[in-house]
């Protein structure tokens, strides 16, 4: 007698999940579906989020919610969340490889052509009838270190503080044969303003309390081979 208690008890636990999953959205009942849903006690809160999720991307135009029942939107959920996640770690990938090329890159260009932070002068300001500029000059050794002359070059020089914190930075660009081994200086001049903290920071900076980074964008070489940063993927 137990035993057919038992079974039958079964019997009407199993019944009443596969009404709640048999039961259809159309375009007039979705509120009732929903309150069938929440007062199920034999669905998981895990496939009642996910009944929940298949609404919201109805409501956004994602998904063709009347028609299926909540059986079906829990099944299409759960594929659309896999099909999901395997384009998000399809994107971590090529995300991964793109950074592994960028970096390998900058090594092979910074490897090839050291800068060194050599210096910087007081701000002055040029004026003129036309123009008016303020600038602080700052002086960097530029060092071939390749068996190739190098025929240009443009990245970014970055100013940190000794913790590593940036101060200021600017655009490089270089266009002057530099022999293999040889060294040139070259005057880079980065803005000044009044109204600018960074480079009021910079410029009462003692230089040896500044780190100067050196992150290329591209080097071409006197062969007409190149090194360059990969442009980013869109």
């Amino acid at each position: 007698m137990k035993t057919l208690v038992l079974i039958v008890g079964l019997s009407l636990l199993l019944a009443g999940c596969s009404s709640v999953k048999n039961e259809r959205f159309t375009a007039t009942n979705h509120d009732q579906v929903m309150t069938d849903i929440g007062k199920a006690k034999n669905l998981s809160d895990d496939d009642k989020a996910t009944v929940l999720g298949g609404v919201m991307r109805s409501a956004l135009g994602g998904y063709q919610l009347d028609g299926k029942t909540v059986g079906q939107v829990i099944q299409d959920q759960k594929d659309f969340a896999a099909q999901e996640s395997a384009k998000a770690a399809a994107q971590k990938r090529a995300d991964a490889i793109e950074q592994a090329k960028a970096q390998a890159a900058q090594t092979a260009m910074q490897q090839a052509v050291a800068i060194l932070f050599a210096g910087k002068a007081p701000a002055r300001r040029d004026i003129n009838e036309y123009t008016y500029r303020a600038v602080i000059a700052v002086n960097v050794v530029i060092e071939n270190h390749g068996q190739k002359p190098v025929r240009a070059l443009k990245g970014t020089l970055t100013f940190n503080n000794l913790l590593g914190d940036k101060i200021i930075d600017t655009p490089l660009t270089f266009e002057h044969v530099i022999a293999p081994g040889a060294k040139v200086n070259d005057v880079v001049d980065v803005p000044d303003s009044d109204y600018d903290d960074s480079s009021s920071k910079f410029k009462a900076a003692r230089m040896s309390d500044i780190k100067m980074v050196w992150s290329p964008e591209m080097v071409l070489f006197g062969d007409g081979s190149t090194i360059a940063a990969p442009s980013p993927t869109p």
